[in-house]
């Protein structure tokens, strides 16, 4: 009896090293796990009495890519939808929108202006009324009035006087009532492209009679216009020198727009 036991253990001690490598290979392998998806789809009324459902499939992931192929599906279950509830209470009919255009107020627009409101007709009645619920106003103002362009033309200035040019006619400028000159000016002393603009001030300047007279304009303090010229001779006639103030705001003498 104790020889049995003694070569039994030695059997068993002197294994195959190979059939135990193998078993602990198959150890380590890892699992096969198992996945499942599903989808909402249509269904028959055969199937599904609300025609409406979820098709649930499952199986083992078996080329182990974390999907669920149409290869791998061991098993396919639907789940329908239940049948639908019945109607709700219906809810209280909604108001409309009415408007109205009002003037706005002096405080709203000091130029004018109109008021867009906007309300919930809930008197149902189609139109704007001051008990109309829910007001919201847009204001839209006049803009303010532009300046007026308006001039009243005061004198006419002859530059060196006006018998610098004697038997042409003297050109003259125009004293403006906001103390401002205006002229007529040329390209060159042909008169070629004359045109009516102000006088530019701190420039020299030469009249296109053929007078041959030069003058410049300044302003003084009280925002006059000074048109002063130097003494000189075209030839024909001389001149002293001297100058003519356009002042502000003076009584006029003649009327008329720019």
């Amino acid at each position: 009896m104790k020889v049995f036991i003694v070569i039994l253990f030695f059997l068993v001690s002197c294994g195959d090293p190979r059939q135990n490598s193998s078993t602990s290979n198959a150890y380590n392998k890892p699992s096969l796990g198992s996945l499942i998806n599903q989808q909402k789809v249509a269904v028959d009324k055969l199937t599904c009495q609300s025609g409406k459902g979820v098709i649930i499939n499952t199986g083992v992931d078996k080329n182990r890519n974390g999907l669920l192929d149409s290869t791998e599906v061991d098993q396919t279950s639907i789940v329908c939808d239940g049948a639908e509830g019945a109607n709700g209470i219906d809810g209280k009919d909604g108001v409309g929108v009415v408007f109205a255009q009002l003037d706005a107020t002096i405080d709203q627009c000091p130029s004018g202006g109109r008021v867009l409101v906007i309300a919930s007709d809930t008197e149902n009645i189609g139109q704007y009324s001051n008990s109309s619920e829910n007001k919201q106003s847009i204001v839209t103002c006049n803009g303010s009035p532009g300046k007026d362009t308006s001039f009243d033309l005061l004198t006419a200035i002859a530059p060196c006087g006006m018998d610098s040019e004697p038997g042409l006619g003297k050109e003259i400028l125009l004293c403006l009532s906001d103390g401002s000159v205006i002229s007529s000016f040329s390209d060159n002393a042909s008169g070629k492209n004359t045109r009516l603009a102000f006088i530019p001030l701190n420039v020299q300047l030469q009249d296109t009679d053929g007078s041959l007279c030069i003058f410049m304009a300044t302003k003084n303090e009280n925002n006059d216009t000074i048109i002063q010229w130097n003494p000189g001779s075209n030839g024909k006639t001389s001149w002293l020198g001297g100058s003519q103030v356009c002042k502000k705001n003076t009584n006029t003498t003649i009327k008329g727009n720019l």
